[in-house]
């Protein structure tokens, strides 16, 4: 029972920090700053991250895995043809390169591939923006503007974790902050 209270208790708290930090920072999307709380409280469930599976039902884990077999989708010829599911993972895969350049940007530095995520990310949301404004969604523009303002929000993300989610003992004067935060 708890598990169900927690995330709607997480998505106000995402929502409530993201959009502090969206002010602090300037930016004025309302819609995205909903979309990457949305995404926060999704993301802190550690099965969330890693949701996409291939046909012998093994977790994809790396990005260019996620990448092929959003490519495979595609084959016409093959009985697991399904761009609905293309368009899907490729949410994802912008989704997951999002989080990972903004929360574990050091992580994805360490490892170089900090242009490879960021690259894969805005053209999985590309991707899905053409996809939606195809099917006249009007979730397509949010999808463009991710793409296109990517490394803003990526940095957006950055700096939430850089500035609200230290070790407890780095936290500091800023704790009353946070707490507050909380409270909204």
């Amino acid at each position: 029972m708890q598990d169900d209270c927690e995330p709607a208790g997480l998505k106000r708290f995402f929502q409530r920090l993201t959009q502090h930090c969206f002010e602090q920072l300037m930016i004025q999307e309302q819609t995205v700053a909903d979309y990457v709380s949305s995404l926060l409280t999704r993301f802190s469930l550690t099965h969330q991250l890693y949701p996409i599976r291939n046909i012998q039902n093994e977790r994809l884990e790396y990005v260019v895995d996620m990448m092929s077999e959003a490519q495979s989708t595609l084959d016409t010829s093959d009985e697991r043809f399904n761009p609905f599911r293309e368009r899907n993972i490729r949410q994802h895969i912008g989704d997951y390169t999002l989080f990972m350049t903004g929360i574990f940007r050091e992580f994805v530095t360490r490892n170089s591939s900090l242009d490879y995520y960021t690259g894969q990310g805005k053209i999985s949301y590309n991707s899905v923006s053409r996809f939606d404004r195809l099917a006249e969604k009007e979730e397509a523009e949010l999808y463009e503007d991710l793409s296109k303002k990517f490394e803003r929000y990526s940095f957006a993300l950055d700096y939430m974790k850089r500035v609200y989610f230290k070790d407890a003992h780095l936290i500091g004067p800023y704790r009353a902050s946070i707490q507050s935060l909380s409270e909204w």
